[in-house]
């Protein structure tokens, strides 16, 4: 039997714990350090940029949180109404205005929602769609995720050679592309040549400098993120939270690829957004009372 005295002082050790992290916690970074990205209870989905505001969209399907990318002064998204027309556009976001940039609609496969930018810049953009079949229950539905890669200047749209993609979450840097593949190891695609990096996880997010994946991996009492360098094939922990299913599949890199971003999931109330140098391993910032699905840094070097 368990004595009930090492118990308590080895919960009194932990809240210590806990207490001490939390004070190191500096709030070095605000929300003027971040582009967010939010959803309100109406669905409607708004981008905040310093002290700026501008709602993005219409009013999107109850619980539907699209996730846009950043590249320099625009922000990227995609649109769905509760009609499933889906819409690519750009915001700029020093005048705050939005412009349609493809109707997505007829451009992806038929029972595909286009879903989540994974990189775009001032020439390519790549989202992904998943498959979702209104006349098939949920619990029975197949698990199928297509990239799609948009070119800007010719408005050309053509699918990307990813077979075995299992999430909508995924990066892309230099002609590769990284994501979760069935088996849910982590993959590269290169040349239209897909293989292992040997590591499982999901939400693999290649570093500003492209030498680097930051990604979420699950353990036995929880899930934490970690670094797989892809010159070295080293995997470091980085950070990690007690639970399973208690990290946003959201990571983002500062421009210097030595912090990240991430943010705890609650279904009850806010969470921080905290800011990890992957260096010393610790957390060095909370944004407290983050209502945000997404993120990006804006002056972080």
């Amino acid at each position: 039997m368990i004595n009930n005295r090492f118990l308590k002082k080895r919960g009194l050790i932990l809240l210590i714990c806990l207490i001490s992290l939390t004070m190191n916690c500096k709030d070095v970074f605000s929300q003027n350090d971040f582009i967010l990205q939010s959803f309100a209870c109406n669905g409607e989905i708004r981008i905040s940029s310093g002290n700026k505001t501008r709602i993005i969209s219409g009013k999107y399907p109850f619980g539907n949180v699209q996730q846009g990318m950043q590249y320099k002064d625009d922000f990227f998204a995609i649109d769905t109404n509760s009609l499933g027309e889906s819409t690519l556009r750009c915001t700029n976001l020093k005048s705050m205005q939005t412009r349609d940039l493809l109707d997505l609609t007829h451009v992806v496969e038929r029972n595909f929602i286009p879903w989540e930018i994974g990189y775009a810049d001032d020439q390519l953009i790549i989202f992904s769609a998943y498959m979702y079949d209104n006349s098939v229950e949920i619990k029975k539905q197949k698990r199928r995720i297509i990239l799609y890669q948009f070119e800007q200047d010719t408005k050309k749209t053509r699918k990307m050679p990813i077979t075995d993609c299992n999430r909508t979450e995924f990066s892309y840097s230099k002609g590769r592309v990284y994501y979760t593949s069935s088996n849910g190891t982590i993959c590269e695609c290169v040349d239209s040549q897909n293989h292992s990096l040997g590591v499982k996880g999901i939400c693999p997010i290649i570093s500003t400098d492209s030498s680097k994946i930051a990604y979420i991996s699950y353990g036995f009492l929880g899930e934490g993120v970690y670094i797989y360098d892809l010159r070295t094939k080293e995997k470091t922990s980085i950070v990690n939270f007690f639970g399973h299913n208690s990290i946003l599949p959201t990571i983002r890199w500062s421009n210097d690829s030595k912090l990240i971003a991430i943010k705890r999931k609650s279904d009850l109330f806010p969470q921080p957004l905290y800011v990890v140098n992957i260096l010393t391993k610790k957390i060095v910032s909370k944004l407290r009372d983050a209502h945000v699905c997404n993120w990006f840094f804006i002056n972080s070097s």
